[in-house]
């Protein structure tokens, strides 16, 4: 995942008239971006983790979106115009705080794509761009058809499709998963690395220094 730096601006300073001579009123400036996981504080609603997000520093939020596990795994009602999403949009508005990426989706022979859509919209709504993809296809070739219709429908809404290995899927390792995308073709689909995973799979500096910075 390639991201641009986040600008951020900073507000009317408390004597606007001593600072006006020595700077503007309003400054944008760049920083870096630092998202808070949902997975971090999974107890929260999504306005409550933005919330919590402004009050800590961070610039950005991950929401989970589509459940992983379902039926077992919590689902806030965050898809259509409910009024979570819209209470969630009220304190993006009011921090500053955006939406980084979002989650899970879950690549297996015979999902329904389609069925992807309503998340891929509320997403769009909230302004994320990025989507984290897990893959538990076992044969590398249907994960990467998979893989290439879940781009084309994420290209309707402006969202790229970031394929995670995870040990416990068909795609353990980077390699694996670097030769999914490659097979995939799509321009969209993109790599996300979790370091943790990266230590459970025995990875090394070397896999991370092998990644084109354009994935």
């Amino acid at each position: 995942m390639c991201l641009p730096p986040f600008r951020a601006c900073r507000g009317r300073p408390s004597n606007p008239e001593r600072a006006a001579a020595t700077r503007p009123a309003l400054e944008c400036i760049p920083v870096p971006i630092a998202s808070l996981d949902h997975l971090t504080l999974f107890e929260l609603t999504p306005p409550a983790l933005v919330e919590v997000a402004c009050a800590s520093g961070f610039t950005h939020v991950g929401l989970r979106l589509h459940p992983a596990a379902p039926p077992g795994e919590r689902q806030h009602p965050m898809l259509g115009d409910s009024p979570m999403r819209r209470e969630t949009l009220a304190r993006m508005r009011d921090t500053g705080v955006a939406v980084l990426d979002f989650g899970v989706f879950r690549l297996k022979r015979g999902v329904d794509l389609a069925a992807f859509e309503p998340v891929l919209e509320s997403a769009a709504v909230l302004g994320a761009r990025e989507a984290v993809v897990n893959g538990d296809e076992p044969d590398p070739r249907v994960l990467a058809d998979l893989l290439h219709g879940l781009c084309e429908l994420g290209r309707r809404y402006g969202i790229r499709m970031n394929l995670e290995p995870t040990p416990w899927t068909g795609i353990p390792t980077i390699s694996a998963a670097r030769a999914v995308i490659a097979a995939c073709g799509h321009p969209d689909a993109r790599l996300m690395i979790d370091t943790i995973h990266v230590d459970r799979f025995g990875g090394s500096l070397a896999d991370l220094a092998a990644v084109p910075p354009t994935l």
